[in-house]
């Protein structure tokens, strides 16, 4: 069955992320994971030519992205929504959607707001794709059974993170250094 909707994360993908640090890092460690303003914002190569074939092809596209920054109060939620407009600005083109997760809820994961982006669309899981760069990425596409889950290396491999993109590799069905990898990858199936 043909792809009809691509769930994007955002940091590492869409703009270049930030790299993780230690629970017990400092506040200022901590800020420095997000980008918190436009000024800070900046598209990683081949994102905004991987966007383009998927709306070439017509295909609905969806940002997923956990945003904690929100409830740590280093920025509001208006705040993050001017990010997103300047990030469409910027990709020429809206996504379909924008799902945020802005707090920590137990028992709550992004593929909650995945499956309700689904419901939406009207689409199934199996009509789907997921693009993102981490093992979390690969492991909430595993979990919303999303059958089509690339993983996107460069911004570990530039972090370092060689560990988290060998654990992520177990749940990716495949595995491209760039969004545009990832687009021609999905668009060839």
């Amino acid at each position: 069955m043909p792809i009809k909707l691509i769930f994007w994360d955002r940091d590492g993908i869409i703009n270049v992320g930030r790299a993780p640090v230690a629970e017990d890092a400092t506040d200022e460690e901590k800020r420095k994971m997000y980008v918190l303003s436009k000024d800070e914002f900046e598209l990683v190569p081949t994102a905004k030519e991987a966007v383009a074939k998927f709306k070439d092809a017509g295909l609905y596209q969806i940002l997923v992205t956990k945003q904690h920054c929100v409830e740590r109060g280093l920025i509001t939620v208006e705040e993050l929504e001017e990010i997103h407009k300047y990030m469409q600005e910027i990709l020429g083109f809206e996504f379909d959607d924008i799902e945020v997760q802005t707090h920590k809820i137990p028992g709550q994961s992004k593929d909650a707001l995945m499956m309700a982006a689904m419901q939406k669309m009207d689409v199934n899981p199996e009509d789907c794709a997921i693009i993102g760069d981490r093992a979390s990425d690969m492991e909430l596409g595993v979990s919303a059974k999303i059958p089509v889950r690339v993983l996107v290396t460069w911004q570990s491999e530039k972090d370092g993170l060689t560990d988290d993109i060998e654990e992520a590799k177990t749940n990716a069905t495949q595995v491209v250094k760039t969004p545009l990898e990832a687009a021609e990858a999905i668009l060839a199936n």
